[in-house]
């Protein structure tokens, strides 16, 4: 199982269309922990364990889902082609594939993979995953682009201009109109 991850972890390096995942705080923990998996020190395994854990219950306790809502949400150069009605080059297309099928094996690893390859034997917190099609799930949001745009645009539902930027409201007030008087 070892291999098995330290395979994944290179193939997460190897991200191009979705390298700004990369800088995601729950991606970035998970590649610790893999990275952990290779040294061998327990005190840094367990550590780097529980800050994965901990920052992947902060957004969602599951590993699959949580995956699936950054590739649907992420704005980069295929989103890009396909909103302004381009058809991707090729190895677009194939890269594309690839990166799916790498974000699809990462959210499929459960803690207990990660335990195997480790010597510890006490209580590690573990987390949800799901088998989900992202190959289909994303191919449906590119289809339906025109009506559920993308990027900040799909994930907020209100926005406001700050200091001349336009910047997402985190939590708009949930007031309908029907409930204003005057």
């Amino acid at each position: 199982m070892e291999q098995k991850l330290a395979k994944l972890n290179m193939r997460l390096d190897a991200l191009a269309i979705f390298r700004d995942l990369l800088a995601d705080p729950v991606i970035l923990n998970f590649q610790r922990l893999l990275r952990s998996l290779e040294n061998g020190d327990q005190q840094q395994q367990v550590s780097a364990y529980g800050a994965f854990a901990a920052s992947l219950y902060r957004e969602n306790p599951g590993f699959s889902v949580y995956i699936l809502s950054l590739l649907l949400n992420h704005e980069n150069v295929y989103v890009r082609e396909r909103a302004k009605g381009a058809v991707p080059p090729p190895a677009l297309e194939a890269c594309l594939k690839e990166e799916l099928s790498v974000l699809e094996s990462l959210g499929r690893v459960t803690g207990a993979d990660i335990q195997s390859a480790m010597e510890y034997d006490g209580f590690l917190p573990g987390w949800e995953t799901s088998v989900l099609d992202y190959q289909a799930l994303y191919r449906e949001k590119m289809e339906n682009l025109a009506s559920t745009g993308y990027g900040i645009y799909a994930k907020y539902t209100a926005f406001q201009v700050k200091n001349g930027v336009i910047t997402p409201v985190q939590y708009p007030d949930t007031q309908n109109l029907d409930r204003l008087f005057g």
